[in-house]
């Protein structure tokens, strides 16, 4: 299945009615919802306000369950370039690498590590050493449903018609990581980096209710063994999941010029 870009001329297509009607479908049973509250609660001023707010939603024996549509990526090299007039002149691409990917802690945390680290390389080769990329960010994002799927995305902005230079750097330095492996001294780096970030995160509400909400939908558990878990991966845990990703043989390359 493929998602339909929303534009101006397929809005005019939708249906109002339809749309409320799907709308009070959704929320005629609350039975399996799932609330989360976090922050400075009074307990029982909580309880009063759950009572009477939530405690009065419909409800019924019923529970649903989710509908697997496969919507992944196309598997091989895919390349599109293509060209548009922008205000300002430059070159835009995103390098998407793709692979089956189990959804558990370990394998999360280390490719979050890994995009940390070819941020840290791509950093000092291609925008440092290089001078013609303006930005260039790297992001390991995990999907579990329907199947487990890493998408490891390089994205960045450079100088008109250096994109395909570019892309070759980066793909080679990605290709040297399963072979030579990383820097003791950059591996310590980018986990003080990921601790001090994730000891950030869990000031905030928002970081409790995102943790929560994922244990009782996934059962995936962020923040338990986080700190061990980020303290104990090798230079050659890296390299395996490197070698993983390669290996699957899926890059999305997208260039505009």
């Amino acid at each position: 299945a493929r998602h339909i870009s929303l534009t101006p001329e397929n809005l005019s297509q939708a249906d109002y009615s339809a749309i409320m009607e799907w709308r009070k479908e959704r929320y005629a049973n609350a039975g399996d919802f799932i609330f989360v509250f976090s922050g400075d609660i009074a307990d029982e001023q909580m309880k009063t306000l759950i009572a009477t707010y939530l405690g009065t939603l419909p409800t019924n024996e019923s529970y649903e369950n989710y509908n697997e549509i496969v919507d992944g990526f196309l598997p091989g090299h895919i390349r599109n370039a293509f060209t548009r007039e922008l205000e300002i002149p430059q070159s835009i691409s995103v390098n998407v690498y793709s692979a089956i990917l189990d959804y558990n802690p370990f394998d999360m945390i280390k490719a979050d590590m890994l995009a940390q680290i070819l941020n840290s390389i791509y950093t000092e080769e291609i925008r440092m050493n290089n001078g013609s990329v303006y930005s260039i960010h790297s992001e390991a994002i995990v999907m579990e449903y329907p199947l487990g799927l890493l998408q490891l995305q390089v994205n960045y902005f450079c100088e008109p018609g250096k994109a395909e230079s570019i892309n070759q750097i980066i793909h080679e330095e990605f290709k040297k990581i399963p072979q030579e492996g990383v820097e003791e001294e950059r591996l310590a780096q980018i986990k003080e980096f990921m601790l001090s970030k994730q000891h950030a995160k869990e000031q905030t509400n928002q970081y409790w209710v995102e943790t929560i909400a994922e244990y009782y939908t996934t059962g995936y558990n962020a923040f338990t063994n986080y700190t061990e878990i980020v303290k104990g991966i090798s230079v050659d845990d890296i390299k395996e999941m490197a070698d993983r990703i390669l290996k699957a043989g899926n890059r999305i390359e997208v260039i505009l010029n």
